[in-house]
């Protein structure tokens, strides 16, 4: 994680990463204003005062602009979830999903982690759109990614 500022909330159990979030796990790559970590505390006394044990994360949110580009898969939104408990990730607000030529955009979208399946849905405005070009898989698997 980088970040222009990080604050942590103890007491609340919460920490928030604010100003160009950047965010890499293997070849994935998340963008977005700013992170906020809410984690489950477990915290043990010691006969000093002092406290060990290790945090475990809840929810993070992320306040966008939000981006992320993972090979050849990228999506933008306004906000992002991911849910560490339902094991879900929810893109909301003007989502974009690509993957080379192949574009979904919706208002709202949800992705379980556990079975692989994603949501996506217009939210009240209008209507889900996709555009899918043909032999862009073809292309994809040829070329080792998307370009021509």
């Amino acid at each position: 994680i980088d970040s222009n500022k990080l604050e942590v909330f103890d007491k609340e159990n919460r920490a928030v990463y604010s100003g160009d979030v950047v965010l890499v796990q293997g070849q994935t790559t998340l963008r977005s204003s700013t992170m906020t970590v809410f984690y489950i505390s477990n915290k043990t006394g010691g006969g000093s005062g002092s406290s060990t044990g290790q945090n475990s994360i809840r929810k993070i949110d992320f306040a966008g602009p939000v981006s992320i580009l993972s090979g050849t898969q990228s999506a933008t939104s306004k906000f992002m979830t991911y849910d560490a408990q339902a094991e879900t990730v929810t893109l909301t607000g003007n989502v974009v999903i690509a993957d080379c030529d192949n574009v979904q955009r919706g208002e709202r979208a949800v992705y379980d982690i556990k079975t692989g399946k994603a949501t996506v849905d217009a939210g009240g405005k209008g209507r889900v759109q996709g555009i899918f070009t043909p032999g862009s898989e073809d292309k994809k698997k040829s070329n080792g990614g998307c370009g021509a």
